[in-house]
């Protein structure tokens, strides 16, 4: 073989050459590419693009300026596109001073909280009051964090956040990332395959995702919604 190669043209060494080099351009760079991918790789590249979005969007630059490759100036800083943005207001929004025992129905709703995702977020509660480890299905009622240790159902609690001086309770759900406005404004081109419920209506994977309150991207297993279960669980979608 080498006897062969030395004996060549030049042309046809050039040929060996870079056809040599397209197959180890196919072999490093292509194939790799085109291999089935792990559930944990796509759990990763999920949470890659997710989080990416997520800072473009709090970086108050428009959806395209990776494409773009130009220069913004961000006019609007600090807005997290999760549903307290979604339902951001003082219409219906519920002072600490004035939350009771019982079920709240007024939050969670439009115009019911008043930080609208500007600069804060955190991470959404729910406690397992019956203590199956495992979320109850359909919608949960949500209860004042105060008192939800003496509950014994499945249930949501609120956050308290501080506006002007002012303590407000909020349901911390609103601190899970609203997909479907990030694929309506484009920063998503469409919903990723692990967004569960919790971020869309057409959501039907199985983990959660949210802003914490340093701002980080972070997972909860949509069936036993707890921050230690951030991370791949061993389930994708």
């Amino acid at each position: 073989m080498l006897q062969v190669l030395s004996q060549a043209s030049g042309t046809v060494k050039l040929l060996i050459v870079i056809t040599l080099i397209i197959i180890v351009i196919i072999l490093f760079f292509v194939i790799p590419n085109i291999l089935p991918k792990s559930s944990e790789q796509r759990y990763s590249i999920d949470k890659d693009l997710i989080t990416v979005k997520v800072n473009v969007h709090i970086a108050g630059y428009p959806a395209d300026v990776v494409k773009q490759r130009q220069s913004y100036q961000s006019v609007t800083l600090g807005i997290h596109p999760t549903y307290a943005l979604t339902n951001g207001g003082i219409n219906n929004n519920l002072k600490l001073s004035d939350v009771g025992n019982d079920v709240i129905t007024v939050l969670g709703t439009a115009e019911s909280n008043p930080t609208s995702g500007k600069e804060y977020s955190g991470t959404p509660s729910w406690v397992d009051g019956d203590g199956d480890g495992k979320r109850s299905p359909g919608k949960l009622p949500l209860y004042h964090s105060g008192v939800s240790p003496t509950l014994n159902m499945d249930h949501w609690t609120t956050s308290v956040v501080n506006v002007k001086n002012d303590e407000y309770v909020v349901d911390s759900r609103d601190w899970f990332i609203d997909m479907d406005l990030m694929v309506k404004r484009g920063y998503l081109a469409e919903l990723p395959a692990s967004v569960s419920p919790d971020n869309s209506v057409s959501g039907t994977g199985s983990y959660s995702w949210y802003i914490d309150k340093d701002g980080n991207v972070k997972s909860m297993l949509f069936s036993n919604p707890k921050p230690e279960t951030d991370g791949f669980q061993n389930v994708y979608p």
